[in-house]
């Protein structure tokens, strides 16, 4: 049981810090602050099941994931049609280092 506390305690933290920095980015584009830029070369983007094997999760963990609000859209993925999702690879690897190191 402590493990599990432990877990979504860390999981807890993540999404406030993901929800302090989709405010600071808010303000900044409000303010008329410096834009971030993303890369939009077409291999940083991949479909669900792309990143369900390299990240070794199921695919239904994954919308699991954006149901919970831990994945984000305009953040960790993207939907060009109102079916499709892609997701932007480099920010799913710093998902995946900021919740190892936790």
């Amino acid at each position: 049981m402590e493990t599990y506390e432990k877990d979504y305690q860390i999981m807890m933290n993540h999404i406030a810090d993901l929800h302090k920095e989709n405010r600071l980015l808010r303000q900044q584009l409000t303010n008329g602050s410096e834009r971030k830029r993303i890369n939009t070369e077409p291999s940083h983007y991949l479909p669900i099941s792309t990143v369900a094997m390299r990240i070794g999760y199921a695919v239904k963990t994954i919308y699991n994931l954006i149901s919970q609000g831990v994945l984000q859209e305009g953040v960790h993925y993207f939907k060009p049609t109102k079916r499709k999702l892609l997701f932007y690879w480099p920010a799913i690897e710093q998902w995946i280092m900021e919740k190892h190191d936790g």
